[in-house]
């Protein structure tokens, strides 16, 4: 495995995605920007600048247009290729997540407690010509509430028409689309859902989180099928499914606001087996938690993101297509 470490950002780097190809990824950080990557040759290709500090991201399926969620109450469109800042979505707190859908019709929008207002996943529809609409012209379809604890993280599920959505309080929840009500409810982990990711066929969602751990979820009932343990007392900050093989990955480490903590620092990323749940590897390289991380969508590699604001880029090559569980998954 080739490894390469990448500088653009000045402060953490909090989340990044890939395209659908695989050729670019973008990442985010506490900063007023997001920047765009190549893949294979890990050059930085642009940024997208902003009025406040970006918390993630998303790129739709044609990687034409990115979504941003802003610390100043905004999700921003933009064009890909040249940076430019179609319209401005304005809500009423910071946003914590956002997500196109499959088909880029609609973009979702997490919104937190601050100002009195309860946690809210709100949905808006995408006008047909974005780059001509304006701000004024996004206002929400529905909203899905959750007055019992701040949304962490959500995403559109299989068919559009259902949201899933992580909590603060260790919960995994389902809601319709068409009511907005839930119609799946499951305490899964003993903490704080950090994020989840998903296998390429939506029929697994992965989650991370600050109990140490990352659970495999079954789509429909969100029953756990497998548990993949992490160092005792360290955070899982994100978790990813290989889409080629038995494998996922998970990473972490201590919580960046715990300044008296004194334990041993693990800043790594451990491969698990899929479906036993045993640690295959580990692999080393940053010098602060690892807040995030992805797998190539075709299974050429992995990207992470630090809290020592570097970006490790990771190139299989062929002992990699020998390891344990490395083979293509048969379902």
């Amino acid at each position: 495995m080739k490894s390469f470490e990448l500088k653009g950002h000045a402060r953490p780097v909090q989340y990044l995605q890939f395209n659908t190809e695989g050729d670019l990824f973008f990442t985010t950080g506490r900063e007023q920007f997001a920047l765009v990557w190549s893949f294979e040759t890990g050059e930085m290709l642009g940024s997208y600048d902003s009025q406040g500090a970006m918390r993630g991201c998303d790129v739709n399926y044609t990687s034409s247009m990115l979504v941003t969620a802003g610390a100043d109450s905004t999700a921003g469109l933009w064009n890909v290729r040249d940076g430019t800042r179609y319209a401005t979505i304005e809500l009423e707190t910071p946003v914590q997540c956002v997500r196109f859908s499959h088909g880029d019709t609609h973009v979702l929008a997490v919104t937190t407690d601050v100002h009195r207002c309860v946690p809210q996943v709100q949905l808006f529809k995408l006008p047909d010509d974005v780059p001509a609409s304006k701000g004024e012209d996004y206002a929400p379809v529905m909203r899905f509430e959750n007055p019992s604890s701040v949304i962490t993280f959500a995403t559109f599920g299989p068919m559009n028409n259902t949201i899933y959505f992580a909590t603060r309080d260790g919960e995994m929840k389902i809601a319709d689309v068409e009511t907005g009500q839930t119609v799946v409810n499951k305490k899964v982990h003993d903490g704080e859902i950090m994020r989840f990711r998903w296998d390429k066929e939506y029929q697994t969602p992965i989650t991370a989180s600050v109990d140490s751990t990352a659970k495999l979820l079954d789509s429909r009932s969100l029953d756990v099928i497998q548990t993949y343990e992490y160092e005792k007392g360290k955070i899982v900050f994100d978790a990813d499914i290989a889409p080629k093989a038995d494998h996922v990955i998970i990473a972490g480490g201590d919580d960046p606001q715990s300044v008296t903590n004194v334990s041993r620092n693990v800043f790594e990323t451990r491969f698990c087996h899929k479906m036993t749940g045993k640690t295959l590897g580990k692999v080393d390289g940053h010098f602060g938690t690892v807040n995030t991380l992805a797998f190539h969508p075709l299974g050429k590699g992995f990207v992470t993101g630090a809290e020592d604001s570097s970006i490790r880029l990771h190139h299989f090559d062929d002992s990699y297509c020998g390891s344990p569980g490395a083979e293509d998954v048969r379902f």
